[in-house]
């Protein structure tokens, strides 16, 4: 069995959102009805977390990956002086939130003057089991954000939008296209 490297890691307020428009169809509506169906999107969304990683020692001795049962009980009987940590000067990005949002919108009727309420898309959410932990900042989507820029890297693929979240900031910064990669590189540096 392959070893797990979990790591030991002190989170940081600084978060790298990233979402994805994905299509679909409404389940059991044949494809002769799906020009006056209504059209189906799924905001897929991932946020992660900078944080520092730290090693962790038992009596001044490094841990490979994370103590042990025995060595956490004899830590608690000695009064948590047993186990200690030290920052490596690594910055690495943690997963915190993965999970997505289906949209709904009625079929478009050009040639209708329709309500406010028939154009709008509307959020069906349902609690799933897909979903990985809690979005540490729901307020700041990219969706229907007139600042974020959705790309379709190479023609294929979803529509993908990247944003930084700095510490100290309520303000998301968003990357150009062609600087992605540099900007992720940069929140893992001190």
């Amino acid at each position: 069995m392959a070893d797990l490297n979990l790591q030991l890691c002190t989170p940081q307020p600084t978060y790298l959102i990233i979402e994805e428009i994905h299509n679909f169809s409404i389940p059991g509506i044949p494809d002769a009805l799906t020009p006056v169906a209504p059209s189906g999107k799924k905001i897929f969304r991932r946020v992660a977390q900078v944080c520092d990683v730290q090693d962790i020692f038992f009596d001044n001795r490094q841990v490979q990956g994370m103590p042990t049962t025995w060595q956490y009980l004899r830590d608690f009987i000695s009064s948590h002086d047993r186990i200690t940590t030290r920052p490596t000067g690594v910055r690495e990005l943690s997963l915190v939130f993965a999970g997505s949002k289906p949209l709904v919108q009625l079929p478009s009727i050009n040639q209708f003057d329709t309500p406010d309420w028939y154009d709008r898309e509307y959020d069906v959410s349902i609690p799933s089991p897909y979903t990985y932990g809690a979005d540490p900042i729901p307020q700041h989507a990219l969706y229907n954000n007139p600042m974020a820029t959705f790309v379709m890297p190479g023609g294929r693929g979803p529509a993908t939008a990247l944003a930084i979240i700095r510490s100290g900031s309520s303000q998301l910064e968003f990357p150009p296209h062609g600087e992605r990669t540099q900007a992720v590189q940069q929140l893992r540096r001190r």
